[in-house]
């Protein structure tokens, strides 16, 4: 009874110091349009929280108000949503660590991954990334594709042996097998470490990745309870304590040779990040824990967003099978102009030298962009620049907003993958052969790091998950159909923390990508 009572005024205290700051905060962007509130305590949230599929809440809006709107976060707090290009290349790029990650958010993210460079601000940030660079150069991935290949090797077995127990008659979950395939790449690209995550499937990391993210209620009221013994932040914190203690154990076991070998040994990403803090000034470096959290990070980053991003490429080639009939000839022809056997190493160069799978890739991740918002505010007062003019509630067409330092600001990667000015007429379609026009430019602003596209904003994945995706699709293409699932299973967007695929009306089967799936003749041969 003492630890509810105690409970209750620590909420009580919180929610008293969160109106405080309500009153307190001047008012701003008073004249941006957006929709009404249907709650002071819990503000857009929840319905933000719940909404049918992830992204259906903010293409609403964006439609109905422009690539600006203003929205309310708990205790009537305003939120300005952003999802025009120059704003976003503002807050992004141009105007440096001014536009820093909300510290809710920032603090919800510590939870998941502890204090890797996702977390870090300012000069933090910029440490952990000089420090992390050599480990993402080109020269490095192009030394990651044997790992890559050897695990999809290993996953076109394992899914031969699966398609062939249900004959078609059932469906295959793609999102299991192909998380794990992830998984396993992780563990070897980033620790030279054995998940063994296909063959393991009760494996600690398999089961401490099962839903982790927490999604289904606000944020701000979860981190009122972050530090009470809740089911999910023990989870969180299990996690990270695994990632890290896997690579304490890898550092202690290497130790001498991490340190002593030549560079061209040794290429997973914690024995470089452990080579380069070797030579750092001591003002640059990274403390031991800063380099543990950064295996939780990767292996977060690197497995569930390629996962989730590659069972939906094949969802969609499902659904369009001219184009998977059309991608899987351009990988024959590229398998015999380059004499490559299912065994035969790829090259970076072939890959991205086939214009049709990297269409696909690239509009999988606009229309599925696995995370589809973020979470910033206005590190100064400041003038947003805009792409395309908004209309105030005065009726005045506007080119700029204003921020007071504080503001809150969220930034829709989904609406921005959905623009009509940016995308064309048909943004709500899922279209290839847009990115297949010569001389067609998405926008005139640089804005992603690979095709203009923010799905890939984050470093990690524009390298290690856009080389994964690469394989995965020239190897499962040129050996596997897919097709809809004989269920006719009612496939969702769920906005679970990333946006996965979820069957409708059946949310205790979980994360699962249901799709039948049929071997094309011949033996694979691969590693294991």
């Amino acid at each position: 009874m003492t630890d509810i009572l105690l409970a209750s005024a620590f909420l009580a205290a919180c929610c008293l110091l969160l109106l405080l700051k309500k009153f307190l905060r001047p008012i701003t962007l008073s004249d941006i349009r957006g929709p009404p509130s249907p709650s002071f305590v819990l503000g857009h949230e929840y319905e933000f929280r719940n909404q049918d599929e992830a992204g259906d809440f903010n293409l609403k809006f964006l439609e109905e108000y422009g690539t600006v709107w203003k929205m309310k976060t708990c205790f009537d707090i305003d939120n300005l949503m952003v999802a025009d290009p120059l704003a976003l290349q503002h807050i992004l790029h141009t105007s440096g660590y001014s536009y820093p990650k909300r510290v809710d958010v920032n603090h919800s993210a510590k939870l998941v991954v502890g204090d890797g460079i996702v977390v870090a601000i300012g000069d933090a940030h910029s440490r952990q990334r000089k420090a992390m660079n050599p480990a993402f150069s080109a020269s490095q991935l192009r030394t990651m594709l044997p790992v890559f290949q050897r695990s999809v090797d290993h996953l076109c077995r394992k899914l031969k042996v699966e398609a062939e127990k249900v004959k078609g008659e059932s469906h295959i979950n793609l999102s299991s097998l192909l998380a794990r395939t992830t998984l396993d790449v992780i563990g070897r690209a980033a620790l030279d470490y054995e998940f063994n995550a296909l063959d393991e499937a009760d494996g600690p990391f398999v089961k401490a990745f099962k839903n982790l993210l927490y999604p289904y209620f606000p944020q701000r009221l979860l981190n009122l309870v972050q530090y009470m013994p809740t089911r999910e932040y023990t989870r969180f914190r299990h996690f990270v304590e695994l990632a890290k203690n896997t690579a304490r154990e890898h550092i202690k076991e290497k130790a001498d040779v991490i340190l002593m070998e030549d560079e061209k040994e040794n290429k997973d990403v914690l024995s470089l990040l452990v080579r380069a803090n070797k030579d750092e000034e001591a003002k640059h470096k990274m403390n031991d824990d800063e380099i543990l959290c950064q295996m939780s990070t990767i292996i977060l980053a690197g497995h569930d967003t390629t996962a989730n991003t590659m069972a939906w490429t094949l969802y969609e080639l499902s659904k369009h099978q001219d184009v998977q009939t059309a991608l899987r000839d351009e990988i024959m022809d590229a398998r015999k102009e380059h004499g490559i056997a299912d065994d035969d190493p790829l090259s970076t160069q072939m890959l991205d030298a086939l214009p049709l799978l990297n269409a696909v890739i690239k509009e999988t991740s606009r229309m599925h962009p696995i995370v589809p918002n973020l979470a910033r505010e206005a590190g100064k007062d400041d003038v947003i620049p805009l792409s395309y003019p908004v209309q105030t509630r005065s009726g005045e067409w506007v080119n700029s907003v204003t921020v007071k330092k504080g503001q809150a600001i969220g930034i829709s990667i989904c609406a921005y993958n959905r623009i009509r000015a940016v995308w064309g007429d048909d943004a709500n379609e899922w279209n290839p052969d847009r990115w297949m026009k010569d001389g067609v430019r998405h926008d005139t602003v640089n804005l992603g790091v690979h095709a203009n596209l923010l799905t890939f904003s984050a470093g990690l994945r524009a390298c290690i998950g856009l080389i994964e995706l690469q394989v995965l699709m020239f190897q499962l293409i040129s050996r596997f159909e897919f097709a809809p699932p004989p269920e006719k299973y009612d496939v969702m967007r769920a906005a679970a923390g990333l946006m996965v695929p979820i069957i409708r009306g059946k949310m205790e089967m979980g994360v699962n990508m249901p799709l039948s799936v049929t071997p094309i003749n011949g033996d694979i041969v691969g590693v294991i």
